[in-house]
């Protein structure tokens, strides 16, 4: 935990709260959780990777943990081409899904090779 580049952050510091009462950890970038805030209210939070933070509900997380592809459309994506040197905002629709090509051993994602 820390405040550095790369650090993990205390996402709950800035409402006050200590304790998430409910959360899944899919993977790196791929999380959700809820708390209670300091007015007796519950906040969801999420971060996936592809999609705009706290874009994902607290409930499509947990269907994305059961194998589900959740699919979200963004409409003001900053998108870049170095080729024409242009910025342009553009749409994009995105699918959101549990990978299963990573395995976590030792707290490290490992490739996972298939068996033939």
């Amino acid at each position: 935990m820390g405040n550095e580049l790369g650090d993990m952050k205390n996402e709950l510091l800035k409402f006050d709260a200590t304790i998430i009462d409910k959360a899944y950890f899919l993977g790196n970038k791929k999380y959700g959780y809820s708390f209670t805030n300091e007015n007796n209210k519950i906040m969801e939070m999420s971060v996936f990777a592809g999609a705009k933070k706290n874009t994902v509900s607290f409930d499509e997380v947990k269907l994305i943990s059961e194998g589900h592809t959740i699919e979200k459309e963004y409409d003001d994506v900053f998108m870049r081409s170095f080729s024409k040197m242009e910025i342009e905002i553009k749409g994009r629709k995105v699918k959101l899904y549990l990978s299963t090509n990573k395995k976590l051993i030792d707290n490290n994602y490992k490739n996972v090779k298939p068996c033939r």
